[in-house]
């Protein structure tokens, strides 16, 4: 064994290890009766956590692994590709997913194509070069990519490219789907208002892969596949590899699939990256590369940029990587009627729950009655206004937040009228999904409370609620998907392991017409590097 390798190997085992990847790093330890085995248990785990599918090994790792049989048999429990090592679930997804995919790439185009000016026509107003390209690109393949970041347009091209596939074959079946509750809710809403001729619904991945709750699987799957000629999947972004793989078994061969996303947000809870690794795929120029490449169009026109210019001039200096120090600077600095930043104080918990009062303190009487105008009213306060953070826990939490955002409310509890909650898991008793956000009104008519969702024809009693939780302030993972119009992003500390720079870009691009940061130039400098 490498003596700098065990050396290096020890330090690791010696840092703070999360409990199961301990215990998967012993289990592995256990079976090989290979020392080095625990850390390389360790580190797969770690991988997994931080979203990666596999883990790259040195050469004396390599040996060991061979050395070990946990490679060996039709189902092992790791798999060695070169000097890549991945669980074997992860590898059986990966080599799945791709091999879909290379399905739909290979196979013969549509036959019937649209001329330019036919395609042009089905926009409301003029594409730009790339909203173009890029639904031209998914009439003719059976597989494309629609990549780019908030109000680019790619709700615009999803409604001219099912407004055109309907005029190619009105028979044809489309789904549209979105990784959460409220994508689903915000595409279902964006596409009425662009293509109202053609009332499509999208629904969770999870409802329309029919998923089983708390075992992981899709009734939908090769054995019972989705009746489906086009499938449109947006925030691919949040899509893990295990559902990416779930979902292209679920379909029949000849279905068609567009995916759409912004692949700089952050990943999803779980491993793959797979928007991200689709677009960014190099296999030293193989024709199978070259045709995945083909199949992703990037929009670069952000049509927010006249509302919140200095919010989106942040957000491409991000996405164009430049200089950490200067870009770090930059947002340090920038000072504009959309965007503040804020030195981390000891008044910074008191200006956030000020803030929240501020754009709040009058949804308790909004929603002391349950008429239209006042549903209307107090969602429309609720949008206005968002508190996101890094964590759900701890003392800088969202969890944390939301009970003294209660109280600075005057509300006795997140079930006081006026309060917003979060759905946490998926229900398809009530329709309702992970991500749904309702608030709760009084019932004068019968006493007590409900809670409206926008979604839904009827409020809903509270015992009638999946697992949810107050929505005040939520983390940047579970904003994911959503916008609102003023946004408050207290970050976390510079030493924090969550601080990056996707979940930075993700908090920045939640806001539509003003945020506010609260940070130290360590806490951007460590989310940029």
């Amino acid at each position: 064994m490498n003596t700098n390798t065990y050396t290096q190997e020890s330090v690791y085992l010696q840092q703070e290890i999360p409990p199961l990847a301990k215990i998967f790093g012993d289990h592995l330890k256990q079976l090989s009766n290979l020392p080095l085995m625990e850390v390389i248990g360790i580190r797969l785990v770690a991988a997994r956590n931080n979203g990666d599918s596999f883990i790259i090994l040195d050469e004396t790792e390599v040996e060991t692994v061979k050395n070990s049989t946990l490679c060996d048999g039709e189902a092992p429990l790791l798999v060695l590709d070169g000097n890549k090592l991945y669980l074997f679930r992860e590898f059986r997804n990966e080599l799945n997913l791709a091999q879909k995919i290379a399905e739909r790439l290979n196979a013969p185009s549509p036959a019937h194509t649209f001329s330019d000016e036919q395609i042009m026509s089905a926009f409301k107003q003029t594409p730009n070069e790339d909203q173009f390209a890029a639904v031209k690109n998914s009439l003719s393949g059976n597989f494309s990519i629609i990549t780019g970041g908030p109000g680019t347009g790619k709700t615009t091209i999803i409604a001219a490219l099912v407004a055109l596939e309907y005029k190619r074959n009105p028979n044809i079946i489309i789904e549209v789907a979105a990784p959460t509750g409220k994508a689903a809710e915000l595409l279902t809403a964006g596409l009425t208002a662009a293509c109202p001729e053609y009332p499509i619904r999208a629904k969770t991945l999870h409802s329309l892969f029919r998923a089983v709750p708390g075992t992981g699987k899709f009734n939908k799957n090769s054995a019972s596949p989705l009746e489906c000629d086009l499938l449109i999947v947006d925030e691919c972004s949040m899509i893990s590899l295990d559902v990416a793989a779930k979902m292209f078994n679920g379909l029949p061969p000849q279905t068609r699939v567009v995916l759409s996303g912004d692949h700089r947000q952050l990943e999803a809870i779980g491993s793959g990256a797979v928007l991200s690794s689709l677009l960014t795929f190099d296999s030293n120029g193989s024709k199978a590369a070259g045709k995945l490449r083909s199949a992703g169009v990037e929009l670069s026109i952000n049509y927010r940029s006249k509302l919140a210019p200095a919010i989106q001039d942040l957000a491409k200096a991000i996405r164009e990587k430049i200089p950490d120090a200067e870009l770090c600077s930059r947002i340090c600095s920038t000072a504009s009627a959309n965007y503040t930043f804020k030195t981390i104080s000891s008044n910074t918990e008191r200006e956030i729950l000020d803030a929240a009062f501020e754009h709040w303190h009058t949804l308790p009487a909004a929603a002391s009655e349950m008429t239209p105008e006042s549903v209307k009213k107090a969602f429309g306060l609720l949008k206005s206004f968002r508190i996101i953070t890094a964590m759900r826990v701890g003392k800088d939490g969202c969890s944390s937040l939301n009970q003294k955002i209660l109280s600075r409310l005057g509300m006795n509890g997140c079930y006081s009228p006026g309060s917003a909650l979060l759905i946490t898991r998926n229900c398809r008793r009530t329709g309702l999904a992970n991500g749904d956000v309702g608030i709760v009104f009084a019932d004068k008519e019968k006493g007590g409370v409900k809670v409206w969702f926008e979604n839904l024809p009827q409020p809903l009693q509270i015992h009638e609620l999946p697992e949810h939780e107050s929505a005040f302030a939520m983390t940047v993972h579970k904003a994911q998907g959503s916008g609102f119009k003023k946004v408050c992003f207290p970050m976390p500390k510079a030493e924090n392991p969550l601080l990056t720079r996707e979940l930075f870009y993700t908090a920045l691009t939640r806001a539509e017409l003003h945020i506010v940061i609260f940070g130290s130039p360590d806490s951007v400098m460590a989310a940029l590097t």
